[in-house]
């Protein structure tokens, strides 16, 4: 099988697993939300926020067996006892911190959650080398499998917990049922038959190849799951509960909007690393997109979350509307920080790559923490315009490394943030002027359904030009080509 065919079967299977795994996640937390209420919800999602970012540091382990050219049995081996006693490690240190965290919260009880939460590494560290090799050889049904089985096994037992009154305990159990059975179903899928032998000197090479692929995967997963421990030592556990939600909602769309491009985005770039001019063409076409795509659920959002909110999950959970639709202003901002993080890597700018990871994990902790001390509205508020910071700073260090991404270039790039932000202010003018708009569903939704279309609008008339440069990057037909770009009111190209 060539490799074209090889990357659409993978990105196939990899969109349509994405796709299941956010829904169902999804499906499962408005669920179990409406059962346990902030406060239940919010003491198991600081329970389970340690271990799930060092859950992400093992796959740093993953990417050392793809990456490597050559592995034997010897190396498999040492490189699965290497990945249980980093998850024995972790489950170790999360125990150790459990008070100490409990503590900072003001939460007692979260102790007595945070300690049987605090084996998910250990039970994620059993499948670490069997994806390794599922991936090596292109196993991508396999791998979907996995990851989607793992949800499926355990979604049931955390309903059920849940609707027994269990509370926190239903999201711990779900935690560790899905660790346990995505790890069995790589062993078993991968057909790997570990053995006890360590090779002192393999360990040592994966030490040292493991520690920068291993913080890159913790900074990324840190920057999403370490939110929720600042904001329920700040604010306590029923804000970070709603957070959580919220941030869950925020990610679902994300995945829906614009994960499915960013699947595409670091083989089109890779491609193009030997041509630095049409790289960065690619990037700034990209990024025209990504904002295009990305202001429409920010538009619809921040109109109507406050009525939306109420429909999805129960009215005890009044704040999770007013912090929605202010987290929903930073999704344009996801063009840029996504966008350049995958060029960056793209690019072998490695080091870069954590770099502007690192530059957006430490305002987040700052901006969040200040929020969270006043309360849902403001938290909402910081999160966005942490987001615009970091995305600014990103542009900054972007545009200097590389000459060929000029600040003009991205000017024209970012013109539908701009006008949906133009946008949003009129829709923040519309619903404190007429309050029904918060409270009454078919005004939320009308105003939502306004803004969006009165963006298209202006989309259309002031960004023709770009419009018609992603017509060319499309792979429609030519005659179809053509009519659209009569359409728009600019000039077909000669056949």
């Amino acid at each position: 099988m060539s490799l074209a065919r090889v990357a659409l079967s993978g990105s196939i299977w990899s969109l349509g697993q994405m796709l299941v795994e956010r829904g169902l996640q999804a499906a499962l937390f408005f669920i179990v939300a409406k059962l346990l209420g902030p406060a239940e919800f919010g003491v198991a999602a600081i329970a389970i926020s340690l271990p799930l970012v060092f859950v992400a540091t093992l796959y740093g382990t993953v990417q050392v067996i793809i990456q490597r050219n050559e592995v034997d049995d010897d190396f498999l081996v040492t490189a699965f006892w290497f990945a249980i006693g980093l998850g024995l490690m972790f489950s170790i240190i999360t125990i150790a911190l459990s008070p100490l965290v409990a503590h900072l919260v003001k939460s007692p009880e979260l102790l007595v959650y945070m300690i049987p939460a605090a084996f998910a590494p250990l039970a994620t560290s059993l499948g670490v080398v069997g994806e390794g090799i599922l991936t090596r050889k292109f196993e991508f049904r396999m791998l979907a499998i996995r990851r989607t089985a793992g949800l499926v096994g355990s979604a049931p037992i955390c309903i059920a917990l849940a609707f027994a009154g269990y509370g926190p305990w239903s999201l711990i159990a779900n935690t560790l049922m899905a660790s346990l059975i995505s790890s069995s179903v790589a062993v078993f899928g991968s057909g790997f038959k570990p053995r006890f032998f360590i090779d002192r000197y393999i360990l040592k090479d994966l030490v040292k190849m493991a520690t920068y692929t291993s913080l890159a995967q913790a900074s990324v997963q840190a920057n999403t799951r370490l939110a929720d421990l600042v904001i329920g030592i700040f604010a306590g556990p029923a804000i970070a509960g709603t957070f959580r939600v919220a941030r869950t909602i925020i990610d679902l769309i994300i995945s829906i909007f614009y994960q499915p491009l960013t699947n595409v985005l670091m083989p089109i770039f890779s491609r193009l690393s030997v041509d630095r001019a049409r790289a960065a063409t690619a990037l700034i076409q990209i990024v025209f997109l990504s904002c295009l795509v990305l202001s429409f659920p920010f538009l619809g959002l921040f109109s109507s979350a406050e009525v939306a909110s109420k429909l999805v999950v129960s009215y005890e959970w009044v704040a999770l509307g007013p912090l929605l639709a202010w987290m929903a202003v930073a999704y344009p901002t996801n063009a840029v920080i996504g966008s350049m993080q995958t060029f960056s890597i793209s690019q072998g700018w490695v080091r870069m790559g954590l770099i502007l990871t690192i530059v957006d994990l430490i305002p987040n902790m700052i901006f969040l923490a200040i929020g969270a001390s006043q309360g849902p509205e403001t938290l909402g508020i910081m999160f966005s315009m942490r987001a615009y910071l970091v995305a600014t700073v990103i542009l900054v260090i972007i545009t200097h490394a590389d000459p060929a991404l000029t600040p003009r270039r991205f000017v024209g790039a970012l013109m539908p943030a701009f006008i949906a932000l133009g946008i949003g202010g009129g829709v923040w003018l519309a619903k404190t002027i007429f309050p029904v708009v918060r409270t009454a569903v078919f005004p939320g939704v009308a105003l939502g359904v306004a803004a969006m279309i009165v963006y298209a609008i202006v989309v259309f008339m002031v960004c023709r030009r770009h419009l018609r440069s992603m017509i060319a990057m499309l792979p429609i037909p030519k005659r179809i080509a053509i009519a659209i770009n009569r359409y728009i009111g600019v000039e077909s190209p000669q056949a």
